[in-house]
C-alpha cells in the first residue's frame, strides 16, 4: 500500500514504515487503513480486538459430558482465563488513558471506541491489541 499525501487535505503523510506495516497487519479493511494513515480530525467507531489466549474447556475422551446429571471429565484452563482478564484490563486502562470511553463486549472479546486516526495508530501499537475493524451496522434485507 502506498502512503501518499492525504487525498482530502493534500497534507504530507509522515507514516513510518513500521507503522505502515502495523496498519497492514492489524487492519483488514482498506477504508479503515486509509483512515488510520490520515491526519483527519474526526473520529469513527472501531472494534478493537484484544490479543489474549482464549480460555478453553476440555472434555476427556470417551467420557460423557453429563453423567447422572453432573459434568464428568471437564477441565478448564484457568491460566488462559487469567491472562485474558489481564490483557482486557491493560487494554481498558490504555484506552482510558487516551481519554477514550471504551465499551467491552465480553462474548466478542472486543472493545468499541470512537477514535481519531492518531489515536487509532496508538491503539494498534499496544501489545494487547490483535486487530481493529470498522464498527458497522448490519442492514437486513427485506
Amino acid at each position: 500500500m502506498s502512503w501518499a499525501p492525504d487525498p482530502w487535505t493534500g497534507a504530507p503523510n509522515p507514516m513510518s514504515e513500521r507503522m505502515a506495516e502495523t496498519l497492514d497487519t492489524k487492519i483488514a479493511a482498506a477504508d479503515l487503513r486509509e483512515f488510520a494513515a490520515s491526519e483527519r480530525e474526526y473520529s469513527v467507531s472501531v472494534l478493537v480486538d484484544v490479543e489474549a489466549p482464549e480460555p478453553s474447556l476440555e472434555i476427556g475422551p470417551g467420557v460423557s459430558f453429563l453423567s447422572a446429571g453432573k459434568p464428568v471429565g471437564v477441565t478448564f484452563d484457568a491460566k488462559a482465563s487469567t491472562a485474558e482478564q489481564h490483557a482486557v484490563e491493560a487494554t481498558r486502562r490504555s484506552l482510558e488513558a487516551m481519554s477514550l470511553k471504551p465499551r467491552f463486549l465480553k462474548a466478542a472479546r472486543v472493545f468499541i471506541v470512537r477514535t481519531t486516526p492518531a489515536q487509532l495508530r496508538k491503539i494498534l501499537e499496544l501489545p494487547t491489541v490483535r486487530s481493529a475493524a470498522p464498527n458497522r451496522e448490519a442492514k437486513l434485507q427485506r
